[in-house]
């Protein structure tokens, strides 16, 4: 009896570990995988205001340009005498991946893009560098985005990766993270600081889909030309999110472009723009 429980364990033990071993490896190959494009009803937009109406969505600096998100209306007003409506959403943590996947799930940004929305300002990307993921994965999933977004007739503003301290963030990391962290090194390739990275492989997916003239893009050095000096003035203490007058640097020139945008749209002059 007690050799035939033996041979039990021995049979046992080993199936657990492989049942085990398959199981995480099936987690590892969705964690690291980019977003696929769902399908989904072509939605037509049927406009009954002359406001605009702008979308903010994506990780923690769109959700906390909650608080900001005023700021771009009056912007707006006052560069291009537009009238304009921004609600801004978006979940701490989020990778772009993410993102593309809360435009199905979530009730709130399902609804923004069913509510006639002009333009949606995409804040993602930080949490793809910071946890370490592949350039490949962040070009996917931001095409998923893309993609969504001009099938709806929704005007694309991608905000490019800005500048963080990748370092420091990696070193306040607990012991557990660091350890995760450098395992999606070891499986990805990326390195600590992969900011410019991922900033290339966007641009070239840009070139190879044809977005250029059906995107815009605000690039990180047009607002904040040098971080290191504006750090202070910018950033809070963490240096990874904006602070209120870094969200005011920031909405300044997402109106520009938003009102740029309009005016070339409409063959309006460049020169009313105010």
């Amino acid at each position: 009896m007690k050799s035939d429980m033996i041979i039990t364990k021995k049979i046992w033990l080993p199936l657990v570990g492989i049942l085990l071993l398959i199981y995480i490896i099936i987690l590892s190959i969705n964690y690291y995988s980019a977003a696929k494009q769902e399908s989904h009803q072509k939605y037509k937009q049927h406009k009954t205001s002359d406001t605009l109406k702008v979308a903010i969505i994506g990780d923690s600096w769109a959700e906390r340009h909650y608080y900001h998100q005023c700021s771009i209306d009056h912007l707006i007003k006052e560069f291009s005498g537009k009238a304009s409506k921004t609600v801004s959403f978006g979940i701490s943590g989020l990778t772009s991946k993410e993102v593309y996947n809360e435009l199905y799930r979530n009730t709130e940004i399902k609804q923004l893009m069913e509510d006639d929305t002009d333009y949606c300002v995409i804040m993602a990307g930080v949490n793809d560098t910071n946890q370490k993921m592949s350039t490949h994965y962040y070009k996917e999933s931001m095409k998923c985005i893309i993609n969504y977004l001009l099938e709806k007739g929704i005007i694309p503003i991608i905000i490019e990766i800005p500048d963080y301290n990748t370092e420091k963030a990696f070193t306040n990391h607990k012991i557990h993270r660091k350890i995760l962290r450098y395992v999606s090194m070891a499986i990805t390739g990326t390195p600590i600081n992969c900011k410019q990275q991922f900033r290339n492989a966007f641009d070239e997916l840009l070139n190879e889909n044809g977005y250029k003239d059906k995107v815009c893009v605000i690039r990180y050095k047009s607002w904040n030309n040098d971080y290191e000096d504006n750090l202070k003035r910018l950033y809070l203490n963490d240096g990874m999110h904006l602070n209120e007058k870094g969200y005011l640097v920031l909405d300044s020139m997402i109106a520009k472009t938003i009102s740029h945008h309009y005016a070339s749209k409409h063959g309006l002059s460049h020169d009313s723009l105010r």
